[in-house]
């Protein structure tokens, strides 16, 4: 087992070219939405990139993408949600999520990462939300620091 010297959090990640990120906006409203959302953003681009992906990338248990979309979703049911980071770490045998993507570069540190290591490809999806009610997504690839 490798030992690493740094301990990893969420923070650690950041977005490798924002440049090439995908962005939706949208807002809060008070009554919930036909599909139960509070937060009313339009994240087909975001969601479609990362199920294109999953299919080039992952080879098996690609459905993982969608248990830590469900999280996503469940938190934009939350009128009290107040943003946050999720990690989509691609591999052969599936999507990890934010503990699991952590956890290996913990154990793993940089071999854990999409460059030579675990991971074909990292994504990150930053969720931010103002105190005006507007909410942003944005999507692009990520590294560890």
């Amino acid at each position: 087992m490798f030992t690493n010297e740094k301990e990893y959090t969420i923070n650690n990640f950041k977005f490798s070219n924002a440049n090439k990120n995908i962005r939706a906006d949208g807002n809060f409203t008070p009554i919930a939405n036909w599909n139960g959302l509070f937060w009313d953003i339009n994240y087909s681009s975001i969601l479609s990139k990362l199920i294109v992906e999953t299919g080039r990338l992952v080879e098996h248990y690609a459905s993982d993408l969608f248990i830590s979309w469900r999280s996503i979703e469940e938190n934009l049911a939350n009128p009290d949600y107040k943003g946050g980071k999720y990690l989509f770490g691609m591999r052969e045998d599936g999507v990890d999520h934010n503990n699991f993507v952590i956890a290996r570069f913990n154990n793993y540190g940089v071999y854990a990462s999409q460059f030579g290591g675990i991971y074909r490809k990292l994504y990150m999806l930053e969720i931010k939300i103002n105190e005006n009610g507007d909410i942003s997504m944005e999507l692009g690839e990520a590294y560890a620091r």
